[in-house]
C-alpha cells in the first residue's frame, strides 16, 4: 500500500478555511488496485468542530464498490453513551441487551465529568452509524455507507462530523450538521 499524507486547505461555501490533513492511500495487491481512497481531516480556526471526509476513487473501467467504514473510540476508560431516539437522546450503556445497536442519524459519548463528542453523518443514502458496547463501559462508534462507481461516476465521497462539547445539549444541537451536504 502506497500511503501520502500532505497539508491541506479548502474553502467552504461561506468562504471560511478549512485545513489540516489529508491521506491518501493506493494499494498495491492485484484486487484492489482499481482503488484510491483519500481521507481529510478538517478543521478551522476558532472552532471545535472537525470534518471527516472520505473520498473514493475508481482507477479502473470496470463498475467497482468500496465500503467506507469509520471507527470512533472516545478514549481510554469508560465512557456514557447517548443515541437518538424519538428526537431526544437516550442513555445507553451497560446493562443494554444488545451490545451493537443501530442509531439513527447522531450519537454521543460522555468522556469525563464535562466533556462531550458529538457523531454526526452527513443525511444520505447508505449511512450507517452504531455503536458497539466492548464491556466495561467501553464503547466504540463505527460510521459505514457503501460507495458504488458504476461508470461515468470514478469518484464519490461523504462527510462525517465529530463535535467536541460541553453538554450533551450542545452535543444534540450539532445534529443540523446532517443536512449540510459540503463545508460551511
Amino acid at each position: 500500500m502506497r500511503r501520502t499524507i500532505e497539508s491541506v486547505s479548502l474553502p467552504g461555501r461561506s468562504g471560511v478555511s478549512w485545513q489540516d490533513a489529508r491521506i491518501v492511500v493506493t494499494p498495491r495487491h492485484k484486487d484492489w488496485r482499481w482503488l484510491r481512497w483519500e481521507t481529510e481531516c478538517l478543521g478551522t480556526a476558532g472552532s471545535n468542530l472537525l470534518a471527516l471526509r472520505v473520498n473514493v476513487a475508481r482507477r479502473a473501467d470496470a463498475p467497482m464498490g468500496a465500503n467506507i467504514q469509520l471507527r470512533v473510540w472516545p478514549r481510554t476508560g469508560a465512557a456514557r453513551a447517548y443515541v437518538e431516539r424519538g428526537g431526544e437522546p437516550r442513555p445507553y450503556g451497560p446493562g443494554q441487551y444488545e451490545y451493537t445497536v443501530r442509531c439513527g442519524d447522531w450519537l454521543a459519548f460522555a468522556c469525563g465529568r464535562a466533556s462531550y463528542l458529538g457523531i454526526v453523518p452527513r443525511r444520505e443514502p447508505g449511512w450507517n452509524l452504531g455503536l458497539e458496547n466492548l464491556g466495561d463501559g467501553h464503547f466504540m462508534a463505527g460510521a459505514s455507507r457503501w460507495l458504488t462507481l458504476d461508470p461515468p461516476v470514478s469518484r464519490l465521497g461523504s462527510l462525517l462530523w465529530i463535535a467536541p462539547c460541553r453538554s450533551l445539549k450542545e452535543a444534540h444541537a450539532y445534529r443540523f450538521l446532517r443536512e449540510m451536504d459540503d463545508l460551511p
